[in-house]
């Protein structure tokens, strides 16, 4: 399994070009677990020097990785533990990246992106791990828990997750029910430690 943990960078050292560039760290919600999520600029030299590496995700479709391949919004890639992904725009606008460093790893990560239409539902279980879900655009959704034996299943009330782009949340373990209660389509990547 892996876990995450949003905090600031502590035990990891991160080459950025320039480190002035670095945007916003976002602050603790889980405090369980071992990881940090920062959202950055470009240009950035992304070379994790923890020993399991990091995620990255591209929040526009401005951000260009390695050798001028074009991102489009919502790609997203690995980085291995010293290995160097440079990222950098053609446009005179900024381009964001959000990167996740990853602390420990008893499993491989599995990361699925999603759309989902106004009034629409995603239900998905995971007894074991925690995942974090990060919103491509602005969204509302709603997290419908359900708990109990298979025989007698108990839905519980929807608690609404309000989320701008970029912004993150973790979902607990268990059977769990999305709902897309906005009048846009809900655009979003799971990442499932």
């Amino acid at each position: 399994m892996w876990k995450a943990n949003f905090a600031f960078v502590v035990g990891l050292s991160i080459m950025a070009c320039p480190a002035s560039l670095q945007a916003q760290i976002i602050t603790a919600t889980d405090t369980t677990s071992e990881a940090s999520v920062q959202i950055i600029n470009t240009p950035y030299l992304l070379q994790p020097a923890n020993k399991y590496g990091a995620v990255w995700v591209a929040l526009d479709k401005n951000t260009l990785k390695n050798d001028r391949t074009p991102l489009q919004k919502g790609s997203y890639g690995t980085v291995e533990a010293q290995e160097k992904v440079y990222f950098s725009s053609d446009e005179m606008k900024k381009s964001k990246i959000l990167v996740i460093f990853i602390n420990t790893k008893n499993q491989p990560l599995t990361i699925t992106p999603t759309n989902l239409s106004p009034a629409k539902s995603l239900s998905d279980a995971s007894d074991r791990n925690k995942t974090l879900l990060v919103a491509l655009n602005n969204m509302t959704l709603t997290d419908t828990v359900t708990s109990g034996e298979e025989d007698n299943w108990h839905k519980g009330n929807p608690k609404k997750i309000p989320l701008l782009s970029g912004n993150t949340t973790w979902i607990e373990p268990g059977i769990h029910t999305l709902k897309n209660v906005g009048r846009e389509k809900s655009e979003f990547i799971t990442i499932e430690w």
